[in-house]
């Protein structure tokens, strides 16, 4: 009698091959997890560092029934298990700790299969409550012998109840998982034996795992399963910096990100479980998992569209067009009768592609645009957990994108700018089935009416309120007319902020071309009176009045010199030849007030020389001359708003007149003849009112907005600054300009929270100290405890380091070495050079170099070319960061063995938004240059053999050569 065999590859193509990526194997066990009555479903990624541990190590956990010996060797590694589909199952509110009964989401019995992937070899932890726990171990590589059965594989099980007994268990197991290798059937594979053997043996089980992990499995009243993964798979890995914003994320972390977020429908519902993804390292553990949308999210979108598809196709629900909201029924374009695949609710939001189409207000757009980035698609969910890949922006099964190509004013929908889902049920939608792999729905007659019917649905939604008007479609909709309306008021202020910058440039430009003269002839003047002060200094004997006269005419020097002052308007902004002017008349200004400084330096060495009558005398002329310098200063502004309202009170005059006229003319038009009848007289005196009532309204539309300008002006408010925020949301940059926005709302952030941090840094010290003391009576609380006073001391020394940064009103120069700016770099990226193994060192001339500067800006230079090189040192091996000091020229050089800069493009790395890394900024450098030039330092970058001893990148900070003020 023939019998089938089984192949012990058909596991691997079952389990890990059948699986489509990562996020898709997390997904599926943690769904198994969710079967099992889990209430926490938790990933680790332990990194190098964590509690001395030297390599990465990844665990899987869900708290929830866990499994028995005769569960592992019936269901867990028997391939197709009774389906878990079928319905609710009946456990026992006990056996579901005490939660609502689940519908079961695992299906082909395969699922768990799907550790496969997180990587190997696998050690595997269960317990079911008030049970013994059972230890299994399986390196999932020796599958790929294509010549072994399933029957020849031996796969280790033991029981675990004694924490002393775990290391001689997890040996035996070892050994006895390596008699597998013991036979001939290896003999076509040596290489991918001696690779799995050389790994089974080196295995060594984190200190960590017996202090965190086992001690749960050893409690009676514990249950649940967790995964020990030696050798995390690529992809995880990759997670190791997810959760720090250091700008550089890949696509794929991107996408294990979105995915595992929106495992569950939190659009709908609150989930009765939780759900954690954390990257652990020495300074603690940080959640990856989390901002994505909620129910409340659908309230500040644009649009918003909501329904259902009953059984036979029909889609009954309400749309939202911006503030208008209609009842709306679809049916497509389908043979009568009932759908294959069955009731389906959607729920959609949808934001506008631009800010000026929005009738959000700028905050919540760029909240609700930055989720949409990250998350944004329409997903599936059956039964509250996501199928996979629905929802990614790469797998546009609607076909989205591919109708915008065709005409994105007449099909307005987009995954960049939507968020929602799609809800199905397996009770309700049966014929709406999982793909072997997860990878979606099975493309069959269900599968095609239920897409077919769905792009029938946007098309319409599309074509009956949302598709853009133009010669073509004439026809205008809910979306066109709110549109035109929230437009043309975006526009009418965006033309007035465009059309008062053009104004304040061209005067601030006009005063530029004529001070700039004037500034020059008054330097001359100053060196004269200066030379005549220094004369009336020399002489034996002093006569006041001459004094007198000379300071009086200082003193209209210096009145000048206040009315030549120039500031940048906030409201304009300038061309590059208009920069450099400006800058070249700070400095003839900063070199006038310099000069005036002398002078003034010699009236006190003259006044000296006085005795008490004359002090006096002098005192007395100098107060009437200021109050006298104040009295013009305020009068001249006077005159200067007179002549300004003069001006105005002309326009009006011409406005009012203009308007009576207009009143004449329409009067006359709507009365051709002279009213004789009392039906003539009424008509005339309703064409009266009427022509009154218009020709108000459009006075009261031209001068309105101006009188409530007018009306909030204060002395105390620059109209200018605040006008220049309103257009800077405008411009067509904006994308850029926020994040210049978000760093400095950031500074400012930090500024306004300053005393409360340090209440509350003191509180936690407090708490830290207390917690201490407490831990060394209770020994089971003592790594807790040592870890939250680890991450709170790295925290304290960041914020200690970081915290003069933002002082820059009150800062002062200090004395400080290379040695102490060294430490505090190593301090600083400690975490960083540990995990990159980067060799950070200065060389003796800078350890004992002195500067003598602000250290806020000192500090956050070098923190800006350090975290610089981290990133291009990656690809290297032996990476090192070197600073030195040329006493001679004076220079400090940073040096990295990492990717060098092209000659090219030495210059543009220092250029604002430039920038050559993965979603980098482009502003660090940019700054860096700007703040070190505020204090008479420089900074460029070198390829010059005698700089760069290194070979990688080099940047040298020296004295500023061309100071301009």
């Amino acid at each position: 009698m023939a019998r089938f065999r089984t192949k012990a590859r058909a596991i691997e193509l079952l389990g890990k091959g059948q699986i489509a990526d990562l996020p898709t194997a997390i997904s599926e066990l943690w769904k198994n997890g969710y079967d099992a009555y889990a209430g926490k479903l938790t990933c680790n990624l332990y990194l190098p560092g964590y509690k001395g541990n030297n390599f990465p190590f990844f665990t899987l956990t869900d708290d929830g029934s866990g499994m028995s010996e005769k569960d592992i060797l019936e269901k867990w590694i028997v391939l197709g298990t009774d389906s878990k589909a079928r319905g609710r199952s009946f456990l026992t509110e006990k056996e579901r700790f005490g939660k609502p009964s689940r519908v079961p989401m695992g299906e082909k019995g395969i699922g768990r299969l799907s550790v496969a992937y997180l990587g190997s070899p696998m050690l595997m932890l269960t317990k079911k409550q008030g049970e013994v726990c059972q230890l299994l171990f399986m390196d999932w590589r020796i599958l790929e012998n294509y010549n072994l059965f399933v029957d020849d594989i031996n796969i280790p099980l033991k029981e675990f109840a004694e924490p002393e007994g775990f290391r001689q268990d997890f040996t035996g197991m070892l050994a006895e998982f390596l008699t597998n290798f013991d036979n001939e059937q290896w003999t076509e594979q040596p290489e991918l034996m001696d690779v799995i053997r050389k790994d089974v043996r080196s295995l060594v089980v984190p200190e960590f795992v017996f202090e965190e992990i086992l001690p749960d499995f050893l409690r009676p009243e514990y249950h649940g399963t967790t995964f020990l993964i030696f050798k995390p798979n690529e992809q995880l890995l990759e997670l190791a910096d997810a959760g720090k914003d250091t700008g550089d994320g890949s696509d794929a972390v991107t996408e294990i990100r979105r995915s595992l977020s929106g495992l569950y429908n939190v659009f709908k519902n609150f989930p009765d479980f939780a759900t954690e993804f954390n990257v652990v390292d020495a300074g603690g553990k940080y959640n990856i998992i989390n901002d994505f949308f909620s129910q409340e999210d659908f309230q500040s979108a644009d649009h918003y569209i909501r329904g259902t598809f009953d059984e036979n196709g029909f889609f009954t629900g309400t749309v939202r067009v911006f503030n208008e909201s209609f009842d709306y029924k679809f049916r497509p374009v389908r043979l009568p009768g009932r759908t294959p695949y069955g009731v389906l609710s959607l729920e959609l939001g949808v934001l506008e592609g631009t800010p000026n189409s929005s009738k959000l207000v700028p905050e919540v757009y760029q909240r609700m645009s930055g989720k949409t980035e990250k998350f944004g698609g329409l997903y599936i969910y059956r039964d509250d957990f996501r199928v996979l890949p629905y929802g990614r922006v790469d797998y546009d099964f609607l076909k989205f994108e591919e109708r915008r190509t065709k005409g994105a004013g007449y099909y307005f929908f987009s995954h960049r700018n939507m968020f929602g889902y799609i809800a199905i049920s397996r009770e309700s939608n049966r014929n709406l089935i999982d793909k072997a792999g997860r990878e979606g729905l099975i493309e069959n007659k269900a599968y095609r009416e239920f897409k077919n019917d769905l792009i029938q649905l946007f098309v319409d939604l599309a074509m009956t309120y949302f598709k853009s008007i133009s010669k073509e479609n004439p026809e205008v909709n809910s979306r066109s007319e709110q549109l035109k309306e929230i437009q043309a008021r975006n526009k009418k202020i965006q033309e007035a902020e465009k059309k008062k910058a053009k104004h304040t440039k061209s005067r601030f430009i006009e005063e530029l071309k004529n001070n700039r003269g004037r500034i020059i002839q008054l330097q001359e003047e100053i060196n004269e009176l200066q030379k005549r002060l220094t004369a009336e200094t020399a002489k034996l004997e002093l006569v006041y009045n001459d004094y007198n006269e000379l300071v009086f005419l200082l003193e209209e020097k210096k009145a000048e010199l206040r009315r030549l002052r120039l500031n940048k308007p906030q409201a304009a902004k300038l061309s590059e030849l208009q920069e450099k002017k400006f800058e070249d008349y700070r400095t003839e200004y900063a070199r006038t007030e310099i000069l005036m400084k002398e002078c003034e330096e010699e009236v006190a060495k003259v006044r000296q020389r006085f005795d008490v009558q004359n002090l006096q005398r002098d005192y007395e002329e100098r107060y009437r001359a200021e109050m006298k310098g104040i009295d013009a200063y305020i009068v001249a502004c006077r005159k200067r708003f007179n002549a300004v309202s003069g001006k105005f009170d002309s326009l009006f005059r011409e406005e009012q007149n203009t308007f009576v006229r207009l009143f004449e003319e329409q009067v006359q038009t709507g009365i051709p003849e002279v009213p004789k009848t009392r039906e003539d007289f009424e008509q005339a005196i309703n064409v009266v009112l009427a022509t009154g009532e218009e020709v108000k309204n459009q006075a009261e539309q031209k001068f309105s907005a101006f009188l409530n300008h007018v009306e909030n002006l204060n002395f105390e408010v620059d109209d200018d600054l605040l006008t220049n925020w309103y257009m800077e949301q405008k411009e067509k940059l904006e994308d850029k300009l926020s994040m210049t926005n978000e760093l400095a709302q950031l500074g400012i952030s930090v500024e306004i929270i300053d005393h409360e941090f340090n209440v509350l840094y003191a509180k936690m010290a407090q708490s830290v100290n207390f917690l201490r003391d407490y831990a060394g009576e209770h020994p089971e609380i003592q790594d807790i405890c040592s870890q939250l006073q680890i991450s709170f001391q790295h925290m304290e020394a960041n914020y200690k380091m970081l915290k003069p940064l933002y002082r820059t009103t009150r800062r002062q120069r200090t004395e400080f070495t290379g040695a102490y700016v060294l430490s505090g770099m190593q301090a600083f990226f400690s975490e960083k050079l540990r995990q990159y193994q980067i060799d950070l060192k200065g060389c003796p001339a800078f350890l004992g170099y002195t500067f003598f500067s602000y250290e806020s800006v000192i500090t956050s230079v070098f923190i800006n070319v350090i975290n610089n090189a981290l990133y291009w040192l990656i690809p290297v091996e032996d990476r090192k960061i070197r600073i030195d000091y040329r006493p001679a020229t004076e220079e400090i050089l940073v040096m990295n063995n990492g990717e060098r800069i092209d000659d090219r493009i030495l210059d543009d790395i220092f250029t604002l938004f430039f920038t050559r890394k993965r979603e980098g900024r482009g502003i660090g450098l940019y700054l860096a240059r700007m703040i070190l030039r505020s204090v008479g330092l420089d900074i460029l970058a070198s390829n010059e053999q005698n700089d760069n001893k290194l070979g990688g990148a080099c940047f040298i900070i020296r004295p500023y050569k061309e100071e301009l003020c």
